[in-house]
């Protein structure tokens, strides 16, 4: 059983890290919608059933504990208050960030130590640093719903828009800022390269 479970569990961290790191793209386009489902909606939606099913998800599990949870509770302030402006918008982009957050459940179900997370989150950080300058000046396109093109004024790195990157930089910020080995320097460096990026 033990050993099911930690090849279940290898398996499951390989495929949550390529959902983070590879490129982003519809893959069922919904009626109505000029976004669809991607792979990455899919993968973790059924990964959070399986893990559910099994009985051993903790949904207290989020980064950043009580800063998590204010941010989340403005961010769904917000997103009722802009529903007469912006219709559905708003509310796709919470259920954006529920998705998240049940991605940092899947990371917590495969016990990622704070250190695994803690470089997962500066690789993050620094790779769509790299990317957003390049795609800023065209040097490299970027892929969303619409295919592969250059981004122009609006690079979104890895991600599948500009809207997003900014919601996953503060997703993979939150822990490198709430972890209190880290120095206040490194703290800094990060924050000032997220808000570049």
């Amino acid at each position: 059983i033990r050993e099911n479970k930690s090849q279940n569990t290898f398996l499951l961290t390989f495929v949550l890290l390529f959902c983070l790191f590879s490129p982003k793209f519809t893959l069922i386009q919904l009626p109505g919608f000029t976004h669809g489902l991607r792979y990455e909606d899919i993968i973790i939606f059924l990964g959070f059933i399986c893990i559910c099913y099994s009985n051993e998800i903790k949904l207290s599990y989020f980064p950043g504990h009580r800063l998590y949870y204010i941010f989340y509770g403005i961010l769904s302030l917000l997103a009722i208050i802009s529903i007469y402006d912006y219709a559905y918008t708003p509310i796709l982009l919470l259920l954006k960030w529920i998705e998240y957050s049940l991605y940092f459940v899947l990371l917590h179900y495969v016990e990622l130590t704070s250190r695994r997370l803690r470089r997962i989150a500066f690789l993050y950080i620094l790779v769509n640093f790299f990317l957003v300058v390049l795609q800023k000046y065209s040097f490299l396109g970027c892929i969303s719903t619409k295919g592969y093109a250059l981004c122009g004024d609006r690079p979104h790195g890895l991600t599948g828009g500009a809207w997003e990157l900014p919601i996953t930089l503060i997703f993979m910020l939150i822990p490198i800022l709430y972890d209190i080995t880290i120095k206040n320097s490194l703290k800094l460096f990060y924050l000032f390269i997220t808000s570049l990026t």
